[in-house]
């Protein structure tokens, strides 16, 4: 009995330490990331221009003449990805394309302590368009 009770308690100071370890990695490789990312920002800086719109400052790129036309991404890209599209380029031969990064994406900020519906990423890039 005494001999599975110092099993029980060793097997449970190797998960604690197991689990401390992967916390440990887990934080270390999130410190590498963001110093490299921030590396990358310095030597990358973003084409465009910042805005403060209530509080958030957002990322856009105004170009070109003519009726304006606005691009908004969906998720998980930034307004960059229409660059490398070629849909700019096009739409720059008779119009005015002006991008934005939506909140929390590409290189706009977004702030802690506030959901963000579709409804009001909407009203929010309609006040940076004004």
């Amino acid at each position: 009995m005494k001999l599975v009770a110092a099993a029980k308690t060793l097997l449970g100071s190797r998960t604690v330490l197991a689990c401390g370890a992967a916390v440990a990695a887990l934080g270390a490789l999130a410190l590498v990331n963001r110093t490299a990312a921030r590396r990358a920002e310095c030597e990358h800086p973003p084409r465009g221009t910042f805005l403060d719109v209530d509080g958030v400052r957002l990322h856009y790129t105004d170009r070109g003449v003519g009726q304006p036309i606005v691009l908004i991404h969906g998720n998980v890209v930034s307004g960059d990805d229409y660059d490398t599209s070629g849909v700019v380029e096009r739409l720059l031969e008779t119009h005015r394309v002006i991008i934005f990064d939506r909140p929390g994406f590409g290189h706009s900020e977004r702030p802690r302590r506030r959901i963000w519906t579709a409804t009001q990423q909407a009203e929010l890039l309609h006040k940076a368009l004004k």
